[in-house]
């Protein structure tokens, strides 16, 4: 296992532009379904210099306007009234320019319909990314129209450097389930894979960074090797920590058996590398 530092790129101070990672969280989303919570996802769109969105009952329209740039999407989060999403749309923030985004939030209707006019509108918000940097905590919250509920933006800094872990895991008499009546292990060949996750201190859960690949019918697996930047790992911080968890694949299956996890950090990793 190996940990390579290199010079990293100059700092904040002297860049005139930084990368950052938008967060987006939704509160109290309302319900447009009788039965069910709101299966939510968020677009976002960036708008060019001197174009104001158009506004309608205090928030943006429901479908953008035709200068609107989208710049991506979530994923749904299903039945969740205050649902925080997993994925970050990474942006490029110009001190000299004044850029501006719509973020919108939809109930999904039509599963995997991508045309907008298919899902109902929760609501959005516009935002500059100066005024969402600028702000305490670099985090803004928007209320969605007229409802009680509200959207929460953070925009994080991505410190860019050039570290990397390199790194090969193995594992050695896999246990697939036990025997409940005398707790004997009952053995059984697998497709094992592991993933790695992160902990995000700022709410407590834990996030997929990386997933290896499966292997065949193998109790004792050693997978291929991995390098990783240390920024998708643990936002460079080697204290953080890490989950890995080993997962028995099901072909047929969308869910799969959990087999074990463990926890560590990327600092406590090369230290016992380094003792062999």
């Amino acid at each position: 296992m190996k940990h390579r530092n290199k010079s990293a790129d100059p700092s904040r101070l002297t860049a005139p532009i930084i990368k950052v990672d938008l967060i987006i969280q939704c509160k109290r989303l309302p319900k447009k379904d009788l039965l069910s919570q709101a299966d939510a996802f968020c677009v976002l769109w960036q708008v060019p210099n001197g174009y104001t969105p158009t506004i309608v009952d205090g928030m943006p329209s429901k479908l953008p306007g035709r200068q609107e740039v989208e710049n991506g999407r979530t994923e749904v989060a299903r039945a969740c009234v205050n649902p925080t999403f997993k994925h970050r749309f990474r942006l490029e923030y110009c001190f000299h320019e004044e850029q501006t985004f719509v973020l919108r939030v939809y109930d999904e209707d039509l599963r995997y319909a991508t045309d907008l006019k298919e899902h109902d509108y929760l609501g959005g918000c516009i935002f500059t990314l100066g005024q969402l940097m600028g702000a305490k905590g670099c985090t803004i919250a928007k209320r969605l129209g007229r409802e009680k509920s509200f959207m929460i933006v953070t925009g994080e800094e991505i410190l860019e450097t050039r570290e990397v872990l390199e790194f090969r895991f193995s594992c050695q008499d896999l246990v697939k389930e036990r025997n409940l009546i005398d707790q004997s292990k009952v053995l059984e060949i697998c497709r094992p894979y592991f993933r790695l996750e992160r902990l995000n201190k700022e709410i407590q859960s834990w996030e997929v960074v990386w997933k290896s690949e499966v292997l065949k019918d193998t109790l004792d697996p050693t997978w291929m090797d991995a390098r990783l930047p240390l920024q998708l790992l643990c936002h460079d911080d080697q204290s953080n920590p890490l989950k890995i968890t080993i997962w028995d694949y099901e072909k047929h299956s969308s869910s799969h058996d959990l087999l074990g996890f463990v926890e560590s950090t990327v600092a406590e990793i090369v230290e016992k590398a380094k003792d062999g």
